[in-house]
């Protein structure tokens, strides 16, 4: 049995209804992320309000750095952090499971890919990327946004590596785990193919387009949020030893 299979399975003190209330409550971890969230989104939404209806905004260029589609903008830092939280946390977990789980070197490279996603957040690689593939060739539709083309064959290919892994865990983190890659990944790229076709038929400033980015950054918050609270659940239970039994 492996260290972090010897945590999980610990029994959890108290009573069952103790423990079943403790398991529904939120955490402040979990309030303090969604209150960011939702601050966000407000934001984004008065940022599209100001633009849309006011000639002349007062303060504009403040509140237009809580649009979810602007760059260098706070949402963008926002999941760039959560992306870089969720690398460490990773790579925490791996330092303390590499001595006694084989499959101990996936958390690595997750950590890695983490630290690369974080990085693309930041300095909008895959946008250029679409950039550079939209002076080759044309892909319109739900490929407007051409860099889409290469993100499904490569998540595509991390499904294959890392969700049998996924699948291993205990119940917990492997809900958590798989629910926040749905949700980040849904937004990431789903929504991006949708806001696709919404930009394609009605611009980039219509209602529609407006409607599918603030969803698409909204579940990638989400899932983020939900990916680093699972990830931290489970580095405590790695690293917070279980209390030796005096002889």
């Amino acid at each position: 049995m492996t260290l972090l299979q010897h945590n999980i399975n610990r029994p959890i003190k108290g009573s069952s209804a103790e423990a079943k209330k403790r398991a529904l409550a939120w955490s402040p971890e979990a309030k303090g992320l969604l209150g960011m969230a939702m601050l966000l989104l407000a934001g984004n939404i008065m940022a599209y309000l100001m633009r849309a209806y006011l000639a002349d905004p007062p303060l504009y260029w403040l509140v237009r750095k809580f649009d979810f589609d602007a760059e260098w903008a706070f949402p963008a830092w926002y999941s760039s952090s959560l992306l870089t939280i969720a690398a460490v946390l990773a790579i925490g977990i791996y330092l303390g499971e590499r001595s006694t789980a084989r499959s101990g070197w996936r958390w690595c490279v997750a950590g890695v890919l983490l630290l690369a996603m974080s990085a693309d957040e930041t300095a909008s690689v895959h946008e250029n990327l679409g950039r550079v593939i939209d002076e080759r060739m044309s892909t319109p539709g739900v490929f407007h946004f051409s860099w889409v083309v290469v993100a499904l064959p490569l998540l595509a290919a991390a499904a294959l590596v890392f969700l049998p892994w996924l699948w291993q865990m205990e119940r917990a983190t492997r809900l958590g785990l798989i629910g926040a890659a749905a949700l980040y990944f849904g937004g990431a790229v789903g929504m991006v193919m949708i806001g696709g076709l919404a930009a394609e038929r009605g611009g980039q400033d219509s209602l529609a387009f407006f409607l599918a980015y603030t969803v698409e950054e909204s579940l990638e918050i989400l899932g983020l949020s939900l990916g680093v609270l699972t990830l931290s659940r489970l580095a405590r239970r790695i690293w917070v030893r279980p209390p030796t039994t005096p002889v």
